[in-house]
């Protein structure tokens, strides 16, 4: 690989998938960046659960407004997301063939 390339080798603590990996470490050699990256496996789903939880966090907080949920159907965000009001199911461009 020519220099400044990057591998990150996933299997590295059952052998590795690329000589010159070691568990944990980084090595640079002959200007690529080896990464044996032994926990990355094990540490994907909290930093998945953390993103999805950051990322809904998002979306609702601008409609709670004194500790409540007000959801203002004209407001784009809102009638693109929203699937159902009151038992009805709203039409939506996405569902439409």
């Amino acid at each position: 690989m020519r220099p400044g390339a990057v591998i990150i080798d996933l299997a590295v603590s059952q052998g590795g998938n690329c000589a010159g990996t070691k568990s944990n470490e980084t090595i640079i050699k002959d200007g690529v960046k080896l990464i044996g990256a032994g926990e990355l496996p094990s540490s994907v789903p909290y930093d998945a659960s953390s993103l999805y939880a950051k990322n809904l966090t998002s979306l609702i907080t601008p409609f709670i407004k004194d500790g409540v949920i007000k959801l203002d159907k004209e407001d784009e965000l809102i009638s693109g997301c929203l699937l159902s009001d009151e038992g009805v199911v709203l039409q939506n461009k996405v569902f439409e063939n």
